[in-house]
């Protein structure tokens, strides 16, 4: 800043004279070009046209420059998009069916770009079905032509058919050989596939003849389809005008002039028996429409989606499709396909495009008694092995994964006419010449390579499928997107967290396998890790005793064990915690609660984790369930339980006289807790009427039988009525309450056979609730619909359900469960997970997911060539279910039990239940019952 001090005297002066005052000539003013480009009036020199076309020339150059600036701008977010886009690359050898799963993918997630491009499949289908006919035309040529000339009287009706229609069908060739010279020069041979090059502009000239339009010459304009630098044309559909099409190159009039012919040369017996004998079978080969010949030379001719999909159009090079999806929860995202030549000659230009995509999607047609058709030395399905090993051996810089998908189109065929898989494939052996028996041998062979050879651990799941079946496709098509996306935001979130890694492991519920679990983590973990266990009680629930005590008076505070020593250490030397909230919502790296924790540091509600246990467990029915009939704790209409064990023990007293009250008690359920309920009360109340109401004809049906017989006699024993193979009707129960009987007063409910039952109360669903919403709302894949369970590993980590049709209806879920997961540092035990048909308590789960958790993290931390380190190389410890055990008392003193297969009673039991015996389970010994008092 300049003070008035420090102005030169001189210029004080000139500041201060006054404006009529004038020490000198008036001089010119200074040039100002800025002025001088912009101003319509002429320089010195310069005439009025002159000036005017400076100044037009000036702004079109603003314009221009204002264009480019423009242009990068539009490229700038064309590259950003591109880089949130999901880019898959498409593999597999020539005829698998690449372009026919590109068609798929299209008609599945956008349909109107789809629909945008069905009139330009017109005349490529019908191109096909004149390929079809000319295939025909010279197998019966070689076959009816003799070699010496014969007399018409020697011909029979069908050859001399024949003769006329070739002759009239000559033109229609003639407009083929046209067509095919416009579209694919290239073409020598007009009976085989059409073969164009990518980037040759065939779509946007097809679709220019389609409008009349001229044809497009920017890639714009070419409907989403980019070559590569580097290919043989550059120029995305530029034509000479000698090659827009006509009726000389449109073979659609003369097909509807020849229908009846060419309908003929499919439907005539004698025909089909020369293409026999010449060993042609067109109807096994991809691309054959002659039993649609009626349908498309018809006027009104509009390709179908089977059309499209089925129609034959073979790509020289690399081309790049991008399409936006159009429907589903990622509408509006882009997605990339790079679809690359299949033929051995152009496979080394494929190294370069493994770079920068998401997934691989390679098609392997189980062709195992065809040959290359360019190499007919080479076995089709070998040709598939050595290019999947290949692909798995390469060192890309994707992590995404790898899909493999079997294409069954002709296998059944195959497989029907009696051709023996060992002829072709000697390792086959002796297994079963069936259809599953062949995916499964060969599907186990992909997974196997995958699993041996890829350098580093890739997701891979794999498909059977056919590429001409819509259906099946689509349904393959959503499994693959969805397993794509969820590791591509994994990817991207991991990334994330991997810069910033928290060193925290969550345990999702505290009860017995989660509790166990976390106890499991404290020992193991390494130095600067942390464990958080989050449950929802400020007390654990020892549920296996709450029945009994729901009943029994006096004993309600043993139910309620305190969560201080859960880690089994001081808890003031340890980082563990225990946090009482609620689960509001689960991600893969985060856990959202009810509340914060800031007296912990958790100054938000939403906590970061780089591992979990998702240990929920199961909760008990209504009315047993202490969080009553609302599993939201802000309903007001449900009691208002805060998870603490004064409240506990005050609704266990509730409930005790609740029962005394109750004159007659139905339970709904014959499960473990049913039976203990019911036997509980009888045993307390003598003079009640109590009834058991199951559904199934045994009780306990996935143990021994042995159990039920035991069981029921021990009912009976004690005067409780059991009704079996009979469920509740619904429609006579109001708010849990049924209407009274006219003759006794009494409430009755009725079964859906009609039956009376008296019950002043009722208990419903006497069965474990598994509790798996939060992950069925993280991702509904996880969660598998026959049983609503969260669907895990042998690991126990957290697996996808692909959502691919079987070959065989007998197939179970596990059979299409891939043995890689895109969320691998999630593990869920207990009742909510789907372990495999577990019978046993979730305690044994516990163990194996903590540590295959401490694995994990110490290979994290240890380094790759340390090959001294544990747990670098070990794999991740597997489950294996133990045998059935159980024991279920029949009373306050008799219980039944079965372990190791052996079924048996005993009578040794106490009124509690033993319940201290569990205490210890969570850290607190205690030696009289006061020691277990609030």
């Amino acid at each position: 800043m300049t003070t008035h001090s420090q102005v030169p005297h001189s210029r004080l002066k000139r500041m201060s004279m006054p404006a009529s005052v004038s020490t000198s000539a008036p001089s010119s003013p200074a040039f100002n070009p800025f002025y001088a480009r912009w101003s319509n009036a002429p320089l010195p020199g310069e005439s009025e046209e002159q000036a005017a076309a400076r100044v037009k020339l000036f702004q079109e150059a603003v314009k221009r420059s204002k264009e480019i600036d423009e242009s990068l701008q539009e490229t700038k977010k064309v590259l950003e998009r591109r880089k949130k886009a999901v880019k898959i690359l498409l593999l597999g050898q020539s005829e698998s069916g690449k372009s026919s799963v590109l068609k798929n993918f299209q008609l599945a997630f956008a349909p109107r770009h789809f629909e945008a491009n069905r009139q330009t499949w017109k005349l490529i289908l019908k191109q096909v079905s004149c390929s079809n006919i000319r295939t025909i035309i010279e197998t019966l040529s070689a076959e009816w032509e003799p070699s010496t000339p014969t007399s018409p009287g020697e011909l029979n009706s069908a050859v001399r058919n024949f003769r006329r229609i070739r002759l009239s069908l000559s033109p229609l060739f003639i407009i083929e050989n046209n067509l095919l010279k416009m579209l694919a020069p290239e073409t020598k041979d007009p009976t085989s596939d059409v073969c164009v090059r990518a980037g040759s502009g065939w779509k946007a000239l097809l679709q220019a003849h389609r409008t009349g339009q001229s044809s497009p010459s920017s890639p714009l304009e070419t409907g989403g389809h980019h070559q590569f630098a580097g290919g043989p044309s550059m120029n995305f559909g530029k034509r000479q005008s000698n090659n827009s099409l006509s009726h000389e190159s449109d073979p659609s009039q003369a097909m509807i002039a020849q229908k009846e012919e060419i309908m003929w040369l499919w439907r005539d017996p004698e025909v089909r028996r020369a293409l026999r004998k010449r060993g042609i079978h067109l109807e096994e080969t991809a691309g054959f429409f002659m039993s649609d010949a009626e349908r498309i030379a018809s006027p009104n001719y509009i390709p179908t989606d089977s059309d499209i999909i089925r129609a034959r159009l073979r790509t020289v090079g690399v081309e790049e499709h991008h399409f936006t999806v159009e429907k589903g929860g990622d509408t509006g995202s882009d997605v990339y396909i790079t679809d690359v030549g299949g033929s051995r000659s152009q496979r080394a230009s494929w190294v370069p495009y493994f770079d920068d995509v998401q997934a691989i999607l390679f098609l392997a047609p189980l062709a195992f008694n065809l040959t290359l058709e360019e190499d007919p030395r080479v076995n089709r399905l070998e040709d598939s092995l050595n290019l999947w090993r290949e692909i798995c051996q390469k060192p890309r810089s994707f992590g995404y994964g790898n899909h493999a998908s079997s294409m069954k189109d002709v296998l059944a065929s195959t497989l029907a006419s009696g051709i023996q898989v060992n002829r072709y494939v000697p390792s086959y052996g002796d297994l079963p010449n069936e259809i599953t028996e062949v995916t499964k041998y060969f599907k186990d062979k992909f997974k196997s390579y995958h699993k041996r050879l890829s350098p580093t651990a890739r997701p891979f799941m794999c498909y059977e499928t056919s590429a001409i079946d819509i259906k099946s496709m689509t349904v393959l098509l959503i499994g693959v997107r969805e397993s794509i996306l969820r590791q591509h935001l994994k990817n991207e979130s991991g990334s994330r967290n991997n810069m910033s890694s928290t060193k925290t492991v969550v345990v999702l519920g505290g009860a017995y396998g989660g509790a166990h679990a976390a106890q499991i983590l404290a020992a193991g973990i390494p130095d600067g890790w942390r464990i958080i266990l989050i449950d929802r009680n400020s007390h654990a629930n020892h549920v296996y005793v709450m029945p009994r005590f729901a009943v029994l008076p006096d004993h309600e505070y043993k139910a309620f064990i305190p969560f201080s020593r859960v880690f089994l250490k001081d808890p003031e030397t340890i980082p563990h915690l225990h946090l009482q909230a609620h689960i509001i919502s689960l991600t893969q790296n985060t856990v959202t609660l009810n509340k914060s924790f800031p007296e912990h540091g958790f100054h938000s509600t939403t906590i970061n984790f780089d591992y979990a246990i998702y240990a929920l467990g199961s909760h008990l029915p209504s009315p047993l369930d202490l969080w009553g009939t609302s599993a939201d704790p802000e309903d007001k209409k449900s009691p208002r339980y805060r998870g603490e064990k004064s409240e506990g023990s005050e609704w266990l007293r509730a409930k005790q006289q609740l029962i005394e009250k109750a004159p007659t008690v139905l339970v709904v359920g014959g499960g473990a807790l049913g039976i203990q309920f019911a036997t509980d009360i009888a045993a307390i109340y003598p003079n009640k009427k109590v009834t058991l109401l199951h559904s199934r004809d045994r009780l306990l049906p996935r143990f021994d039988e042995a159990m039920h017989y035991e069981v029921l006699r021990s009912l009976k024993d004690a005067d409780i009525d059991v009704i079996l193979g009979e469920r509740l009707d619904l429609d006579s129960v109001k708010n849990d309450e049924g209407s009274a009987n006219v003759t006794t007063g009494r409430k009755v409910v009725r079964t859906v056979k009609g039956r009376e039952i008296e019950a002043d109360l009722l208990v419903r669903k006497i069965f474990a609730i598994e509790i798996s919403s939060r992950l069925t709302t993280f991702d509904p894949s996880t969660i598998n619909p026959a049983n609503s369970l969260v669907h895990v590993l042998r690991t126990l980590q957290v697996g996808v359900l692909q959502s691919t049709p079987s070959l065989d209806e007998k197939s179970t879920a596990e059979d299409s469960v891939a043995d890689t997961t895109p969320y691998s540092n999630l593990f869920a035990i207990g009742d909510a997970a789907d372990a495999f048909g577990a019978i046993a308590a979730g305690a044994q789960r516990g163990e194996v997911a903590a540590r295959n958790i401490i694995r994990l993290i110490k290979r994290s931390e240890s380094s790759p060539s340390d090959e001294k380190a544990q747990y670098t190389h070990e794999p991740l410890e597997l489950y294996t279910p133990r045998a059935p055990a159980i024991k279920v008392s029949l009373g306050l003193t008799k219980s039944v039990f079965q372990s190791a297969g052996v079924v048996d009673t005993r009578n040794d039991g106490v009124p509690d239940l033993q319940a201290a015996s569990i205490w210890p389970f969570w850290g607190i010994t205690p030696t009289k019952d006061e020691d277990m008092l609030p």
